[in-house]
């Protein structure tokens, strides 16, 4: 087994239709939140309950209070106090930013945090993952359907912790965030699924 796959955690939504989907406000979505860091000062992303006429038309019931995790695609809104716990590390390429949720009965909750990478780290093994080879890029900007992870240890052991402790994965078509051993216990909150990165694809997603 490579070095440093039991090291990592993967970040990934729960299948769980009573978890809220974020999605933009109208002012928001205009916003470069996912591509930039926007100028400190400015006023906090706004996001609510994308799901919520489809979860009230099947009779479920949105989580009450909201989970300490959401997620918009593949970045996430984290509580106040795990931003707090991130801030020493100084994760590179991880933007985080004031955001509020408005929940279904329209509760605002401002105590959340939108992170976002402006860059991804690719460093699964090509030789040692699963992936569907069809689907190689045909540019930089395509990625490959990894069905299992293995990381490259030549590319980690050349990469100081301080640079790989949290990232977002690379050159795959479904980006996760990535979160080392040392401070996987941050992301142990609600609305998230911590998955050893040896699991995925043996034991979860169910589902998959």
């Amino acid at each position: 087994m490579p070095k440093f796959d039991k090291d990592y955690f993967l970040i990934h939504r729960p299948n769980d239709d009573h978890i809220p989907e974020m999605t933009a406000d109208m002012d928001t979505g205009v916003r470069p939140y996912m591509s930039s860091r926007l100028p400190p000062g400015e006023k906090p992303l706004i996001f609510h309950n994308g799901l919520y006429e489809s979860q009230r038309e099947k009779g479920i019931r949105p989580m009450t209070p909201p989970p300490d995790i959401l997620f918009d695609g593949y970045d996430i809104m984290v509580k106040s106090d795990v931003r707090e716990k991130l801030l020493p590390y100084e994760i590179p390429d991880l933007s985080m930013y004031p955001a509020i949720y408005i929940d279904h009965k329209d509760v605002w909750h401002e105590n959340y945090w939108y992170l976002t990478f402006l860059e991804e780290f690719d460093c699964w093994d090509r030789k040692h993952s699963k992936y569907r080879e069809e689907l190689d890029p045909l540019d930089d900007d395509d990625g490959y359907y990894v069905h299992r992870y293995s990381l490259n240890d030549v590319l980690l052991e050349n990469t100081p912790l301080e640079q790989r402790r949290l990232f977002l994965m690379g050159k795959t078509m479904l980006p996760l965030v990535t979160v080392h051993r040392s401070i996987a216990g941050l992301f142990e909150r609600t609305g998230t699924d911590l998955v050893p990165l040896l699991d995925w694809g043996v034991t979860y997603p169910k589902w998959g």
